[in-house]
């Protein structure tokens, strides 16, 4: 191709906002057109390797639709599962929680893997030049092809640091394992419904933020670099928001277990509407003694048995909020 017919094919390739999903019905998304007419100076090794990551995404939505389309059939008379695939259900199929999932597995995937793809511009950021320019770029064109959204009120730039966050939260141990433990227990005993089953998302994810901040309070949840406290509260709703439909399964876990626990302390000293929080406090504080002593709670490095009975006491008071937030006298 010459550079005339070069620049005539840049001039003429189609702009797309990263704020203007591309058309649903379209064989490929408008993103591969206008990525193949701007890397026409491309190495060959570049190209193949960006062919192979847009692949990768179409072909994930394209799994997507397909699973979609399957299940809608169902209902229609058509052929349904074979016999026997019920008893292997659980395992492969646990439909609510994999489709809530999905995404922001194929997300998540992309962000902890470094930089995919070459995708720079003369004038724009170097892709490249780092890790977190690496996953800014990726979430920038994840929202360009529809991928995923910003959320929580959150522009593209802030939703390209949050993107830079969930990076440095999935590589720091600690930190990723309290937030997945806290959403799942918040998941499972403080579900974003009120006593008479109407919805209440909002007291769930009241209660996850602040479970969070207290977290990072006594030092439980170290703050990785380039994350802050509110994004890795974000973390934590996407991940409880992802758990509520868990098919059952975290009833048969039950990762809440500890929330129930020390709701029971404060469901004993509760008299009407009132609660006796210095017998919650020394009730709490007697239990964590007495599991630090028999060997049941293991103390990790940096924490103290002082810092663990804070935090129990802060969880006290947050789940008393969510109660009177749902109307319920018990966690579930």
């Amino acid at each position: 191709m010459s550079s005339h017919d070069r620049s005539q094919a840049v001039q003429s390739a189609p702009v797309l906002s990263p704020h203007s999903p591309p058309k649903r019905n379209c064989p490929r998304p408008l993103f591969l057109d206008s990525l193949l007419i701007r890397t026409l100076s491309y190495t060959p090794g570049q190209l193949s390797a960006l062919a192979m990551s847009c692949t990768m995404l179409w072909k994930a939505h394209q799994l997507q639709e397909a699973e979609d389309r399957f299940k809608n059939s169902q209902g229609r008379g058509l052929p349904a599962l074979p016999p026997h695939a019920g008893k292997h259900a659980a395992g492969l199929h646990m439909e609510g929680f994999h489709m809530a999932l999905r995404k922001y597995l194929i997300v998540l995937v992309c962000l902890v893997s470094g930089p995919i793809v070459v995708l720079p511009t003369a004038a724009a950021t170097n892709c490249t030049s780092s890790q977190q320019a690496a996953v800014a770029c990726f979430v920038a064109n994840a929202v360009a092809t529809d991928l995923t959204k910003p959320r929580y009120g959150m522009t593209l730039a802030q939703f390209q640091s949050y993107g830079v966050a969930i990076s440095e939260i999935l590589q720091t141990r600690q930190t990723y394992l309290v937030l997945v433990a806290i959403s799942s227990a918040a998941a499972d005993a403080m579900p974003p419904t009120n006593a008479n089953g109407s919805a209440n998302v909002l007291a769930q994810q009241q209660a996850v933020s602040e479970l969070i901040a207290a977290a990072s309070t006594v030092g439980l949840v170290p703050t990785p670099a380039n994350t802050t406290l509110h994004q890795m509260e974000w973390f934590a709703l996407d991940v409880s928001g992802a758990m509520n439909d868990n098919d059952g399964v975290l009833e048969l876990l039950t990762p809440g277990v500890s929330l129930r626990m020390i709701d029971s302390y404060v469901v004993t000293a509760t008299s009407g509407s009132d609660v006796n929080w210095t017998e919650v406090q020394t009730n709490l504080t007697n239990a964590v003694n007495t599991f630090v002593k028999s060997g049941l709670i293991k103390i990790p490095a940096g924490m103290t048995a002082a810092k663990i009975t804070t935090f129990a006491n802060a969880i006290a008071h947050i789940i008393y909020s969510y109660k009177v937030a749902t109307g319920r006298k018990a966690l579930g």
